[in-house]
């Protein structure tokens, strides 16, 4: 499923102790309404209340959706995700002028979020590929480091 990997379980799990970060609404409204697990969208929704300060309610998926058809072209609620989900749904590739565009993809959506561990570790294959070794090792050390703030 590829909103768990974007924003996966444990990370709404510990959502009281991260950042509130509006960019990802966009993503979590999806994928409220794609959710068939109570408890997860459950978790979605307290999600989302914490991070826009608003209040819909135990399992109100309608309240939300009416929320977000009002809110949705709001540049805030953005996400920086959208070129990552086409690029991993099409394949990475590693070299050519593919490669190229994909790497301005993973460049712009980390400095949009510097949290996006799995793009993080995309770049750092893309960069190994390219034999730049010291970039590729720092984006590894930084998924390394922002894993503790996600593990308990």
């Amino acid at each position: 499923n590829l909103s768990q990997l974007i924003f996966p379980t444990f990370v709404l799990q510990g959502c009281e102790r991260l950042p509130k970060k509006t960019n990802t609404v966009e993503h979590l409204c999806h994928a409220l309404s794609i959710e068939t697990n109570a408890f997860v969208a459950c978790r979605i929704i307290r999600a989302l209340e914490a991070t826009v300060s608003t209040n819909f309610g135990v399992l109100n998926i309608q309240g939300v959706a009416n929320w977000w058809k009002e809110h949705k072209s709001q540049k805030e609620f953005a996400s920086p995700y959208k070129p990552f989900i086409l690029m991993y749904r099409e394949g990475i590739v590693l070299g050519g002028p593919v490669a190229d565009r994909q790497l301005q993809d993973l460049n712009s959506l980390i400095e949009a979020e510097p949290n996006a561990l799995l793009a993080r570790c995309c770049r750092g294959a893309h960069l190994s590929a390219r034999g730049e070794f010291d970039k590729a090792q720092s984006d590894f050390a930084e998924v390394r480091k922002q894993l503790k703030n996600y593990c308990r």
